[in-house]
């Protein structure tokens, strides 16, 4: 044990006060949050020569890997019994006497934990600050997003034409095939999500033109886009972190724009009206 701990420099003030200035920088700088989380983890590790850590954030009595190097951590319960340090055990990380979550060390000798006692100290507040600005960060992340959903919500109850000629929306008249194209504008979604961050082809557009179609089979309109859009996104984004979820919401704002896209020229090509004469043949269909 006195051997590891001797080939781990103990960081004295001045070196210390380095090392937080610049774990303090790189937060700064950061552009997202979980940026700035793996910078403090970065600088735990590389203090105390562990070959692997994890912060862990409290949250609704449970604990969330919100970032982890060299080591593999699921989510657990908050009450769940840890060992100690020395074992690779829980660090509580407080500000404020508020528990805002728990930092795991891998192989890190007791000698060297007790050897840096100090450095590990002043680099935990750091992690409590960051852990808490992140969890603000994600609690107004999953704001944005219900508020979002709920406006789509409003908007789907707003009556429209549909509604004026008396055609009642396609949940209420035909929920097994509402519930069904819910299931494909998911499986949509994804795919979506997948053509953007792996640059591949998924056959999105032409699944949306045949979705649209058949949609238009049953008289169902705009709203019923909004409502088979606003259910997708509720059922797949509902147990998603925030970042995933958010990903989510922008790529189903094209998805719906597009569909919607599909949906007016469905209709477009069946549409007739009477034109005035000389202006254009009476009858034609509508361009």
């Amino acid at each position: 044990m006195a051997d590891v701990a001797a080939e781990q420099p103990v960081l004295d003030a001045s070196a210390l006060v380095q090392v937080l200035a610049r774990t303090a920088r790189a937060v700064a700088a950061a552009k997202q949050p979980e940026d700035s989380l793996y910078a403090v983890l970065t600088a735990i590790r590389s203090a105390l020569g562990a070959t692997g850590a994890a912060l862990l954030q409290a949250e609704q009595g449970r604990l969330l890997p919100v970032a982890q190097e060299g080591m593999q951590i699921d989510e657990r319960p908050l009450d769940e019994s840890w060992p100690p340090p020395r074992d690779g055990g829980g660090y509580p990380v407080l500000l404020g006497g508020q528990l805002e979550g728990v930092l795991l060390l891998a192989n890190v000798p007791a000698a060297v934990l007790s050897a840096q006692e100090i450095p590990l100290a002043a680099l935990l507040d750091l992690a409590a600050v960051v852990l808490r600005t992140h969890r603000l960060s994600e609690e107004r992340r999953k704001a944005r997003q219900a508020q979002e959903i709920h406006s789509l919500e409003r908007l789907s109850r707003t009556p429209v034409t549909a509604q004026a000629l008396g055609l009642a929306p396609l949940r209420q008249v035909l929920p097994e095939v509402f519930a069904e194209l819910v299931r494909r504008y998911v499986d949509l979604l994804d795919g979506a999500l997948e053509q953007r961050a792996y640059k591949v082809d998924r056959g999105v557009s032409e699944q949306l033109r045949a979705l649209a179609e058949e949609i238009g089979s049953y008289n169902a309109g705009p709203r019923d886009v909004i409502e088979v859009h606003t259910a997708a996104l509720k059922q797949k984004t509902a147990a998603l972190p925030p970042t995933l979820a958010q990903a989510y919401l922008e790529e189903g704002r094209l998805v719906a724009l597009e569909l919607m896209g599909h949906l007016a020229s469905y209709y477009r090509r069946y549409a007739v009206r009477p034109w005035p004469a000389g202006s254009r043949q009476s009858g034609a269909a509508v361009q």
